[in-house]
Formats: C-alpha cells, sequence, structure tokens
C-alpha cells in the first residue's frame, strides 16, 4: 500500500473510528459487573439536648456492588457518597444496620453487601465536674532555667462533658507561656485555661492568675592552679550570685591523683578536669 493511499479520506476513516470506539464502550459499560467501591458515609442523626454522641463511626464504606459499566464509573469519578440515615439516638450503645442505607441520585445500582455491616454509635449524656488541679504550660531552655510555680488563682474549675471523660479527667492546662523574655525573679501573669478533651468545655473561669519564680542558670568553666597543675572547672549558679574563681579550692589526691574541688554554696561542680 502506498503512502498516499493511507491518507486517502482520511476524515471519513477518522469518523468510522471515532464511532466504532462509541459503540464499542457503550457495549461494554452497558454490561453488568460486580465490583467492590469506596465511598465516604453521610450520617444523619439527632440526640437531646442533653446527650452527645462520643463514638466516631467509620467515614467511610466499602460496599459490594452489582451495576452496569456506567454506574461504576459514574460512583468513582463523580462526588458519589453513602447515606445512611441513624435516627433518634438513645442514651447508651445504639448498632445501626449500615445495610439499611443508599447512595442518592444512583440508578441501576444493587449493593449486595457492606463493608462494615455493624456500627456502634456510643452516646452518653452530659455533666458538670470540679477539678483541683491546673497545670501550667511554660515554654523554656530547660537546662538553663527553672520555673518554681509559687500559686494559682483560683484554684478550681468547673467543667461540662460527657460523663464518661469527666470520671477520667483530673486537670486542665493553661495557655503556653514562653519565658524567653522573662529574668531571674518572681512573676505574675493572667492566662486562659484550656483543655484538649473533645466534647469538654471550661464553664468558668475561663482565666487564671499563676505567680512563679524564675531561676537563671548560668555554665561557665574555669581555670584553677594547683599543686603546680592547672584544673579545669565546670560550674554551674544561678545568675544572681557574683563569685570568683579563687573562691574555688581544688586539690589533687596523692595516691589516686583524682582532682578534688570545693565551691560556695549555690555554685553547683559539674566536673573537674586536667587542662
Amino acid at each position: 500500500m502506498k503512502k498516499n493511499d493511507f491518507f486517502e479520506d482520511l476524515g471519513i476513516k477518522v469518523v468510522a473510528l471515532f464511532l466504532s470506539l462509541i459503540i464499542w464502550f457503550h457495549a461494554t459499560t452497558e454490561k453488568n459487573y460486580t465490583q467492590i467501591i469506596e465511598l465516604p458515609v453521610h450520617y444523619s442523626y439527632s440526640v437531646s439536648d442533653s446527650l452527645v454522641l462520643i463514638s466516631t463511626p467509620p467515614r467511610k464504606v466499602r460496599l459490594r456492588i452489582n451495576a452496569k459499566g456506567k454506574t461504576i464509573l459514574k460512583l468513582k469519578y463523580t462526588k458519589s457518597f453513602y447515606e445512611v440515615d441513624v435516627g433518634r439516638l438513645d442514651m447508651g450503645k445504639n448498632i445501626i444496620d449500615m445495610s439499611q442505607g443508599a447512595v442518592p441520585q444512583v440508578e441501576d445500582l444493587e449493593i449486595m453487601e457492606v463493608i462494615p455491616r455493624k456500627v456502634l454509635f456510643l452516646v452518653d449524656r452530659y455533666s458538670t465536674k470540679v477539678l483541683y488541679s491546673i497545670k501550667p504550660v511554660f515554654v523554656y531552655d530547660s537546662l538553663k532555667t527553672k520555673v518554681n510555680v509559687d500559686r494559682i488563682r483560683p484554684r478550681t474549675v468547673r467543667v461540662r462533658g460527657p460523663r464518661t471523660i469527666l470520671r477520667t479527667m483530673r486537670f486542665v492546662t493553661t495557655d503556653t507561656v514562653s519565658l524567653d523574655t522573662f529574668k531571674t525573679g518572681r512573676y505574675k501573669v493572667n492566662v486562659g485555661l484550656r483543655t484538649n478533651l473533645k466534647y469538654v468545655t471550661i464553664l468558668n473561669p475561663k482565666r487564671a492568675e499563676i505567680y512563679f519564680t524564675v531561676t537563671r542558670f548560668v555554665y561557665d568553666t574555669l581555670k584553677v592552679k594547683t599543686d603546680n597543675k592547672t584544673l579545669l572547672v565546670f560550674v554551674v549558679y544561678p545568675d544572681t550570685v557574683s563569685f570568683q574563681s579563687d573562691s574555688i579550692t581544688c586539690s589533687i589526691d596523692s595516691v589516686s591523683k583524682i582532682p578534688s574541688c570545693k565551691a560556695p554554696s549555690q555554685v553547683l561542680i559539674q566536673k573537674v578536669t586536667f587542662k
């Protein structure tokens, strides 16, 4: 066949090929297939104002379906979802049959199996509780800074939430207090209270006063001469303490040759080595 023969009536050939593909696609997608697909779930339910759903039902389900190819393509490439009308939930354990759901606006679809078939909806009753512990949250350099909490006002916090969660709840925390700009000394800050527990809210108070003391430490290395030897003495002390290196006395054991040093109070010797 000559090259030019291929291009003869090219438009007719392209149209014929296009029509052939349409016929093939129509015939293929008109057939029924059994497949497993995954869809997001939309739940609709209601509870009374004194109750709360504390379990988390699955966000997706797997469906084993029998449908035409066109329907399966629609499910895979559109925003289809599986809808379950749970109805009114009662206090305690509610076991829901997921097979009662449907895929809205999708026809000619046979749902043969839903995975999971049963889902637990756990409903609890709201209650209140008084907590006697507030834990401040500080951010600081733990090596160079020490924080001592002197007092917290008020001392109690009232919270509201599901009874099963409140039974194990022992404290609330504060908003984060950064100590980067705090120097050595005593301080008072007013911070908000919070809890990371789901469904639990703080009723009162919303804020607390934290009285605390900040101590900052200095890490230093000193040279001390003794017995014609030079020792390196690694010390740590509060930045409010002022002392001279000659206030540290050192000696070397005549038998073990191990050096040891003594320092004034509030000065901690971490390590002593030969230079």
